[in-house]
């Protein structure tokens, strides 16, 4: 009989081999639906709360609608803070386990998560830092390189300076070995420091992402493809998750061969 099984989870596994390709598209801003009973954050709503709502009553809620908006978007991948998991064995569980939340988001069509491993703040204690990665790390080991990468910060200038970020990256590829490692900032001069290292130089714009326009679009491209003499690049946070200046920036990412999106709009 045990034959059997086997041939059959073989057969199975013919139907679940996970996303194809490294290309994340995330869309970590989507509209919002001012009915919900969660902040709308000025009619845009966002995935990066996914792990620190987590208490709410409405969380699942709001959950599932991201899920929905990131694909309805064109994206595939979820973006999310994880500090909120540090030392939290319970919400690990839930949260990063294969057969956990991510089962429900997979079944909605996210196939890949970006984990944010640290706020624009000072959430995790630096003497706390390398323990914090190996454990966040260690919740990802059942995922491949195309399911899971790692972000240093969204906007990493703003708590870090290059050597602390440089030791992040570092700590990324020993815990997380294989996986990508990505460093967010809006300081392309910042991002040029990391030439060689191999991690994604994912780039915010130096404007407020949701005065993104026809206007300001382009000097945006023109941005992406200078960092790109200096590492693979992701187009980061651009836009408020629609419009036609935020398609505009996806269309022209995908052209100029970025390796990730992360406000990407269909």
């Amino acid at each position: 009989m045990n034959w059997i099984i086997e041939i059959w989870n073989w057969f199975l596994s013919l139907f679940d081999r996970g996303p194809q390709g490294s290309f994340f598209r995330c869309s970590m801003f989507f509209p919002a639906d001012l009915s919900n009973p969660w902040d709308d954050n000025q009619g845009v709503d966002s995935s990066l709360d996914w792990a620190t709502d987590e208490g709410q009553p409405w969380v699942d809620a709001r959950r599932k609608f991201s899920y929905k908006q990131i694909v309805a978007n064109g994206g595939d991948a979820l973006l999310f803070i994880a500090e909120k998991l540090y030392n939290n064995h319970a919400l690990q569980k839930k949260l990063a386990s294969k057969n956990g939340e991510l089962a429900k988001a997979r079944k909605a069509g996210i196939q890949r998560v970006i984990v944010d491993l640290f706020n624009d703040g000072h959430g995790i204690p630096v003497e706390n830092r390398e323990d914090y990665i190996k454990q966040i790390c260690a919740l990802y080991s059942w995922a491949s390189d195309k399911q899971v990468a790692f972000m240093v910060c969204l906007e990493s200038d703003e708590i870090m300076n290059v050597a602390e970020v440089t030791q992040i990256v570092g700590w990324i590829y020993k815990y997380a070995p294989g996986k990508r490692a990505i460093i967010g900032s809006a300081n392309l001069n910042f991002l040029k420091a990391f030439t060689g290292n191999g991690a994604v130089l994912w780039l915010e714009t130096s404007f407020h992402p949701f005065r993104l326009s026809m206007q300001n679009a382009d000097t945006y491209i023109a941005h992406l493809v200078i960092l790109q003499d200096y590492g693979d690049v992701a187009a980061g946070e651009y836009g408020r998750g629609s419009g036609e200046a935020a398609w505009y920036v996806t269309e022209r990412a995908g052209e100029i061969k970025c390796v990730m999106i992360g406000s990407y709009v269909r």
